[in-house]
């Protein structure tokens, strides 16, 4: 992705938008850690005073209907999505205004092995609550196309992947992944029943603010 900038006049700019009247924005700061897009936190002097913009070259609505769904059905603690702009409408990027929650992300924070066990922990608890959602069929929380089988709808994007990442790949890879991909119907036939799960847990998608919290913001 190519690095997106915000200047002082795009940051306002989305707060008039946003909040509906002129807002001065006293802080622009980027947040590192986010593989798709750019972020930075805004701080502004009416309320709520604070926000993160995300910038990107795609669409947020998947990440706002996943938000939405959590916030909905579950007791994590995810950002609120404030507002939403289509890219073209205000600025070149996609636009995506989002709830600041304290902390800092996991990938910057300088943590001891005490409270590495405790993020741990809450980790888990975390995934627990995730997987006692299931379903009838398999999907995504954020479209509205089911599928009665897992390889019905993994299948193809697994070969997809492999056929966008073909020339990066070693001539033993390309040798032996075919083969697998013709496996598939047999090595993962049996997916278990449908669950909700999260797919990207990592670091820059988790925010630590001492003893206190651990925050899914993917």
């Amino acid at each position: 992705m190519t690095e997106i900038h915000l200047s002082q006049s795009e940051a306002e700019h989305i707060l008039r938008d946003w909040l509906g009247k002129q807002a001065g924005c006293t802080g622009i700061e980027r947040l590192h850690g986010g593989a798709c897009s750019a972020v930075f936190a805004l701080s502004f002097d009416i309320p709520p005073y604070e926000a993160v913009v995300k910038l990107a070259d795609h669409s947020f609505l998947y990440e706002i209907t996943g938000l939405n769904y959590l916030r909905r059905n579950t007791q994590l603690r995810v950002p609120e999505p404030y507002w939403h702009k289509p890219a073209g409408e205000l600025l070149t990027p996609e636009v995506l205004v989002i709830e600041r929650l304290p902390g800092i992300s996991l990938e910057q924070a300088r943590i001891s092995q005490n409270e590495r066990a405790y993020i741990d922990e809450q980790m888990a608890d975390i995934l627990v609550e995730l997987h006692s959602h299931k379903h009838e069929t398999y999907g995504s929380v954020s479209c509205d196309e089911e599928y009665p089988r897992w390889l019905e709808l993994f299948g193809p994007l697994i070969e997809s992947w492999y056929d966008e990442s073909k020339p990066r790949l070693t001539r033993p890879s390309k040798e032996i992944i075919p083969h697998l991909l013709e496996a598939m119907p047999s090595i993962l036939e049996d997916a278990g029943p449908p669950t909700l799960v999260h797919g990207d847990i990592w670091d820059a998608n988790g925010s630590w603010c001492g003893r206190t919290t651990i925050s899914p913001l993917g």
